[in-house]
């Protein structure tokens, strides 16, 4: 779902979320997992994220980032070999693929924010189709839902996409819906934060909280976060 965009198509509806994976990201070395501060240095950082490399930056701004694409394979690869000192991987990922590098230790939500609905698999139909939305329902996790409609909606108040720097992280806890976060210039010099938090009711509820969250976030950074979702800045 980290993928899919806040407007969908007409006549499209996301039906079910099925139980989100741990949507936590693990930074990988040859040497295993480690955290940022572990890292040396001036380290080589290999990504494609945007928003991993801004909130490196933002931790460690004496590291280097380079462009890395390419599979799980590829990038283990380019570990392996020397060209890079580290890359992030999502745990979801590595977890579905049955990997050993998912048992590593992840970076904890309270120093890196995931991408809004990273570990979340969703089922697109057709609006009006009553038999696909009848088996979907069977599938739909509620708890999984409501924190991807919540991060989703920091997402679409900020007109972001996954090319944008922009994190974000709702859990459930004790009937409400606690949301984290956050959108951050590319290098990582400038991030603004934000936090809220409601009863846990309906996914268009969950919507609302993000929303809400992701306006703060939009009119705290003004002009020079609207050039970032842009692409001037």
């Amino acid at each position: 779902m980290k993928y899919v965009p806040t407007r969908l198509p007409e006549g499209l509806a996301i039906a079910a979320i099925l139980e989100r994976e741990d949507p936590r990201d693990v930074l990988l070395t040859a040497n295993g997992s480690a955290q940022l501060a572990d890292l040396p240095r001036g380290a080589v950082l290999g990504t494609a994220s945007i928003r991993r490399q801004a909130q490196a930056l933002a931790a460690r701004p004496d590291l280097e980032v380079t462009l890395l694409r390419g599979n799980v394979d590829t990038r283990l690869g380019r570990l392996r070999d020397g060209a890079i000192d580290a890359t992030f991987l999502a745990r979801a990922g590595l977890r579905r693929l049955g990997r050993d590098e998912a048992k590593l230790t992840p970076i904890d939500t309270t120093n890196m924010l995931p991408a809004p609905a990273q570990g979340c698999i969703g089922v697109e139909i057709r609006i009006g189709d009553e038999a696909a939305q009848a088996l979907c329902g069977a599938i739909q996790h509620h708890d999984s839902a409501l924190a991807a409609a919540a991060e989703r909606g920091v997402l679409e108040a900020l007109d972001g996409s996954c090319r944008t720097p922009i994190a974000a992280y709702a859990r459930l806890d004790k009937g409400h819906i606690r949301l984290q976060a956050e959108a951050l210039s590319p290098d990582g010099r400038q991030v603004w934060r934000d936090a809220g938090d409601a009863p846990a009711g309906t996914e268009a509820e969950a919507a609302q909280l993000g929303r809400a969250v992701g306006a703060r976030i939009r009119d705290a950074g003004g002009a020079a976060l609207a050039a970032i979702i842009a692409g001037t800045g």
